[in-house]
């Protein structure tokens, strides 16, 4: 049984929490009243009644518990004034049960907010795995592409989504236009689709008329089987050869959810027609990789847009990122850094950004950001990163360049800086934060030492 039926989730679950908090300690004292009314809240007898708010603060946290403790306290004085008790008011019972509550709610409290920076932390880096994976697979499929048609097809993949990569930005980050066009033909070409169409996805409902279609265009049937089960499972349908002789009651041959790595759901890729040896496994899988990165290309340009903005040359992943991990300080105080290294004009700045590239973790991106036409300033973001931690990289950046280049930073002219994200006013505060590392004097050329 589901209470609160007509709440969000988030509601329901706050609404339920306080009603466990009054209907647990009210259940605790009837029945105690029932086992053994003399004995509540009695001196001489240990206090069971008091395991109810305990509990109530070791699962909810400090306040719920408080909480309880008082529906408690209000329970003895109900009792009271009807003479369903006779107790006198045991004071040193209520005192010790209610420092004992904020105690357990002190200790949940602290538990769970260490435990919720460490599932968000998790969650955060779950989802660049998932980038990385499906970049990583994409790659893949367009190196064997590449290998087989070196000659009569020299474009990769990576170049078709270069151009899409634009397209998408031309027409705001939305499954209309050229960009859903181009998505057809790009499938056409890699996947051999003779007929298919995609179809918007509004608050998990797909529009009837797709935005762009392959072949003959043709409506959605949304209560299809393989469209409601693309939907539900958030998974490509598809009928297999031997489901497509014997008992085929779709009228498509597949359907796949264009869904970002952040569980956005764009829309749906129906295929209603394919060359019957091209309906296989491998080929659906190279399809539904490339309709992910497409999806994780619409996710990252809406995410970027307030910072896009203002810094128009600003990469969207990188802006992306940046909003994201902002939002993480300001949600659960997780901190990132952001280093900015200030390079002058001269020979060495080819060399000093190539070596910062080597330098680049995982999680680390890049931003070369070039306030004029000769300075370049290298913005290297660090997620999860602490100020300890961009310190010992800005040691390591300096033991690097004794090593390479014989000099340190000051003799070569660097700027070296590191500051902790900010929780709000991200665009504010890097405008602010480039124009202050871009306004430290700078020698004309670094040394050629």
């Amino acid at each position: 049984m589901i209470l609160f039926p007509g709440q969000s989730p988030a509601k329901r679950k706050q609404l339920e929490l306080w009603l466990e908090t009054l209907a647990i300690p009210v259940l605790a004292m009837a029945l105690q009243l029932w086992m053994a009314p003399k004995s509540l809240f009695s001196a001489s007898e240990f206090p069971w009644v008091w395991l109810a708010p305990v509990l109530i603060a070791l699962r909810y946290g400090l306040m719920p518990g408080i909480g309880a403790a008082w529906v408690l306290v209000l329970g003895f004085f109900v009792l009271s004034k009807y003479q369903i008790i006779d107790t006198p008011m045991p004071s040193q019972q209520f005192l010790g049960g209610i420092i004992l509550v904020l105690l357990c709610g002190q200790f949940s409290d602290l538990w769970r907010r260490r435990l919720d920076k460490q599932q968000i932390a998790l969650e955060y880096n779950e989802q660049r795995l998932t980038a990385l994976t499906r970049d990583f697979y994409v790659t893949r499929i367009s190196h064997d592409i590449l290998e087989q048609n070196l000659i009569t097809q020299p474009a990769t993949l990576r170049n078709a989504f270069e151009e899409l990569r634009k397209l998408i930005e031309k027409d705001n980050a939305s499954l209309t236009g050229e960009a859903a066009k181009n998505l057809l033909i790009l499938l056409s070409h890699y996947n051999r689709l003779e007929s298919a169409a995609l179809f918007p996805v509004v608050h998990d409902r797909p529009l009837n008329h797709p935005s762009a279609t392959l072949g003959l265009a043709f409506e959605l049937n949304v209560d299809d089987p393989l469209v409601t089960a693309a939907i539900e499972k958030r998974t490509d349908a598809f009928y297999a050869v031997s489901q497509i002789i014997s008992e085929k009651v779709s009228d498509y041959l597949a359907v796949i959810p264009i869904e970002s790595y952040t569980g956005k759901l764009y829309g749906l890729l129906v295929v209603a027609d394919m060359p019957f040896l091209a309906l296989n496994e491998e080929n659906l899988l190279m399809t539904k990789a490339i309709l992910q990165y497409f999806a994780d290309e619409l996710s990252i340009y809406e995410e970027s847009v307030p910072l896009r903005k203002h810094f128009p040359q600003c990469p969207p992943a990188f802006g992306k990122e940046l909003l994201k991990l902002s939002r993480l300080k300001r949600l659960i105080d997780i901190d990132s850094s952001l280093i900015a290294i200030t390079i002058p004009p001269g020979h060495k700045q080819a060399a000093i950004l190539e070596a910062l590239e080597k330098t680049k973790r995982g999680l680390d991106l890049h931003w070369i950001h070039s306030p004029d036409s000769q300075t370049v300033i290298l913005l290297k973001l660090m997620p999860l990163t602490s100020t300890i931690g961009a310190e010992g990289f800005l040691h390591r950046f300096a033991e690097m360049l004794l090593e390479r280049f014989q000099a340190t930073a000051s003799e070569l002219n660097l700027r070296l800086d590191s500051r902790l994200l900010p929780p709000e006013d991200l665009v504010d505060w890097l405008d602010e934060y480039i124009g202050y590392t871009h306004s430290y004097p700078l020698r004309p050329h670094l040394s050629s030492a």
